[in-house]
């Protein structure tokens, strides 16, 4: 089970559209955490620029590269993310996505949102923590990119240089921005995170929606998780009302919500947190 914490109105919001709303990458309150992986691969093309690797085209290579790796393009704007945990009743988390009192934790089938996610072109993704295999990935694809780029250059002379490192450089950020979203600095390690990730396509677009936040307008993409047997509903194996003076109306409720809109309600569907309630 993968958990999503959220309020109270996402919630809501969540069971009666029986969507799960995810975000731009840009519009997430860690978006600068997010370019963590481009900005590893930038700095080891600027490890390797002094080395021109024989060939005035390399350089003008690796140039493009780390300019197109800038802080303002390291997380293209087509990928949006709706994030979960495998940590379940984490009082950090209460504190930073339930905001403190009435909070909740959905928990979700990882099975059934992988075989729904699919058809959707979301996949679902465990982020990756280790710092090593991050440097060892980005000297990886440093290397293997100069490598596949003078092989271009040798396989079709006629094919001017600079015209080669632009159509080069636009298949390259293809294969390479889908680390963006997976890979996260050490230090956010205790939250356990997975992430689904769907990357924007034109028939999306008609879908987006926007809430203003204090500092920016923000956009989000509902995405649908029916489960394989047809049916609308989302895969939600239980839902966590975290804590808060009046725990158990709240659960009464939630599962209230959830029988309105069709969903099968057991003794155990609808939980509370066991983090006791603080009123700060």
């Amino acid at each position: 089970m993968l958990w999503h914490y959220t309020d109270g109105a996402a919630l809501i919001a969540i069971v009666e559209s029986g969507t799960l709303w995810s975000t731009q990458v840009s519009c997430l309150n860690d978006y600068s955490e997010l370019s963590y992986g481009m900005r590893l691969v930038r700095k080891e093309f600027e490890s390797i620029r002094s080395n021109s690797y024989g060939n005035p085209a390399s350089l003008d290579l690796i140039d493009s590269a780390i300019a197109g790796l800038g802080d303002e393009h390291v997380v293209p704007n087509e990928w949006f993310v709706a994030c979960l945990s495998e940590v379940r009743d984490d009082l950090s988390q209460w504190r930073a996505y339930g905001r403190g009192e009435g909070g909740y934790a959905i928990g979700f089938s990882s099975p059934l949102l992988i075989l729904s996610g699919a058809p959707s072109q979301s996949f679902l993704a465990p982020i990756n923590y280790d710092a090593a295999a991050h440097i060892a990935l980005a000297k990886r694809i440093t290397s293997a990119t100069v490598q596949f780029f003078q092989e271009g250059l040798k396989a079709d002379r006629e094919r001017t240089p600079s015209t080669w490192v632009n159509e080069f450089l636009a298949a390259w950020r293809d294969c390479v921005v889908y680390l963006a979203p997976v890979l996260k600095d050490p230090a956010f390690q205790a939250e356990h995170e997975w992430r689904v990730v769907h990357r924007l396509r034109a028939a999306d677009v008609k879908n987006l929606k926007f809430r203003q936040k204090q500092t920016m307008m923000s956009r989000h993409l509902p995405l649908k998780f029916a489960p394989p047997d047809g049916s609308d509903f989302l895969p939600i194996l239980q839902v966590m009302v975290g804590p808060c003076r009046h725990g158990q109306v709240s659960r009464v409720s939630v599962g209230d919500l959830l029988s309105a809109h069709g969903y099968q309600v057991g003794s155990q569907t609808v939980v509370n947190s066991v983090v006791p309630y603080q009123n700060a």
